[in-house]
């Protein structure tokens, strides 16, 4: 299973545990699932094989999206996180989002400037310019090297979130590869 595949599975079994959690009205910290080969349930809905499933869940559990709610089996008494939560309300609200409307055209006669200019719809230069001046930003900081690091570390993590990809696309792409952030 390629990588995409895996982050659109991981994203239904996150938005299907916590569609059920508030369905019954329970908590996160209150209803544990388990899966084996015998709940077909979620596997069907998807239809992915049990060691798909496995992979996605190790995924998970390594991420902290789910945890271990107590003793059991691998896949057993597995809990959602507040990680977990977030992420599957995240892609929620980016599927339910109302598109946005296109703009119908815009004629310019005459365009002057003096410096870069863009013009039209889907273009990444802003945003790549936006995250190329905040890391000239940090880099130019009074922070030491650490704080430098891990500031360039975390917009490195924000650039590479599935949904800032979704919501960005090129754009999170083209700024991760022009900047030498980490």
């Amino acid at each position: 299973m390629d990588k995409a595949s895996q982050e659109k599975l991981i994203d239904r079994l996150l938005v299907n545990l916590k569609d059920e959690i508030e369905r019954q009205g329970a908590t996160i910290k209150t209803r544990a699932f388990s899966f084996s080969e015998d709940k077909r349930n979620f596997l069907d809905d998807c239809f992915v094989s049990f060691e798909e499933l496995k992979q996605v869940l190790n995924i998970c559990l390594s991420r902290r999206y789910l945890k271990h709610m107590c003793s059991g089996g691998r896949y057993q008494n597995l809990i959602l996180t507040e990680e977990g939560q977030g992420r599957a309300i995240s892609v929620d609200m980016a599927d339910i989002r109302p598109p946005s409307p296109s703009g119908g055209d815009i004629h310019i006669g005459t365009v002057n400037a003096s410096g870069a200019t863009q013009i039209g719809n889907n273009n990444t230069q802003s945003i790549e310019n936006l995250f190329v001046s905040l890391v000239d930003q940090i880099e130019n900081s009074s922070g030491t090297e650490e704080e430098k690091k891990e500031a360039k570390n975390r917009l490195r993590s924000f650039l590479e979130h599935p949904l800032v990809v979704k919501l960005l696309g090129a754009a999170a792409t083209a700024a991760l590869t022009s900047l030498a952030v980490g």
